[in-house]
């Protein structure tokens, strides 16, 4: 914990006011004890307890010491957990659908109700704070949020945990696939069928997950003398259709054509079979292209695609887990990191599955 050392006392503590270990009136222990107790600096320990303060669940009294005033947000008893997503369009993509069926399995096990929400519409302003007091625990499901919003979030008093998507710096925060598996796995496939000359289409360039998927790629190429140039490299962030066509069309109608596409979804994979047709590139004989998501469209597509298929199912199961065990007072468990399976069929030259 070398970053957040303040923030993960401040939970603990957090945690043992909710659970009954400290009650209204109590006296925690002071600084000299938690100090040697957390194996923390002064100066950190102070920081806990200055935001324990400022969100109202301790007072500070010169001569007494620090002193419980209040249960904590998240009321006792409450069996509600919020999912927050960028935007609640995204219920629609059949991965988000997954990691939603898995956290409802694993909430309604223990009784618990899911609201889902948008970090780009719900949240502002006084409406985090009305969250504290209502919700038992947040999953949050997206990092394209506004900055201030995701320091909300880490410094939430109430347990949270980041599933899926994230930013490099909360990666230790983070219940996640393994992004970078799935990269290489992707890459080492198509350089296993011969291919010496890699290409890229992805999107979300600044989230964590799409860094661990190109660094994948990167040392499969690295590591077996396989091209990877830039000009192979299609980023999609903020273009429409008609833009990502035109730039996947470019790169495969260049002389230096890449002879495998690794995409960071089937959508786009699926556009790269539509451009190589138009361009006369047979597919697999001369390109081989492998998706990611592995969706009923890509499997049934008049070129069934390769992809990978990501355990988002199983992804809400373990971290609305998680969340439940932290809830209850539980020790906090090893973040998550759950491997993609590579689904080989006809794009890259396999046999359909």
């Amino acid at each position: 914990m070398p970053d957040y050392k303040y923030l993960e006392l401040k939970q603990e503590l957090v945690r043992n006011i909710r659970t009954g270990h400290y009650r209204r009136g109590d006296l925690l222990e002071s600084e000299a004890v938690l100090q040697r107790r957390f194996h923390l600096s002064r100066n950190t320990v102070r920081q806990a307890l200055a935001e324990l303060e400022r969100d109202g669940l301790v007072s500070r009294r010169r001569g007494k010491g620090t002193i419980v005033s209040d249960v904590g947000p998240g009321p006792a008893g409450s069996r509600k957990v919020a999912l927050v997503l960028y935007s609640i369009s995204l219920m629609l993509h059949p991965v988000t659908a997954d990691l939603i069926r898995g956290i409802g399995e694993a909430l309604s096990r223990e009784n618990y109700t899911l609201d889902i929400l948008a970090g780009d519409r719900d949240l502002p302003g006084e409406k985090f704070s009305s969250l504290l007091h209502t919700y038992a625990g947040i999953l949050v499901g997206a990092a394209e949020m506004d900055e201030a919003l995701l320091q909300k979030f880490l410094a939430c008093p109430i347990p949270c945990i980041f599933l899926k998507n994230h930013r490099r710096d909360y990666r230790d925060r983070v219940w996640k696939i393994d992004f970078a598996a799935a990269g290489r796995m992707a890459a080492e496939h198509l350089i296993s069928g011969g291919v010496r000359e890699l290409g890229v289409v992805y999107s979300g360039a600044r989230l964590g997950i799409t860094q661990d998927f190109l660094e994948g790629i990167r040392s499969a190429c690295l590591e077996n003398g396989v091209r990877l140039r830039a000009a192979d490299a299609v980023c999609t962030d903020g273009c429409d259709q008609e833009e990502i066509r035109e730039k996947i069309m470019r790169v495969l109608a260049s002389p230096e054509r890449p002879r495998g596409m690794v995409c960071f979804a089937d959508s786009f994979a699926r556009q790269v079979l539509t451009c190589a047709e138009a361009l006369g590139i047979r597919v697999p004989e001369e390109l081989t292209v492998t998706g990611c998501n592995d969706t009923d469209a890509s499997r049934n597509s008049p070129i069934p695609l390769t992809s990978l298929r990501i355990p988002t199912r199983e992804l809400g199961l373990s971290g609305a887990a998680e969340l439940l065990r932290r809830i209850h007072g539980g020790p906090a468990g090893t973040p998550a990191l759950l491997v993609p399976e590579l689904v080989v069929r006809d794009s890259s030259g396999g046999k359909s599955l």
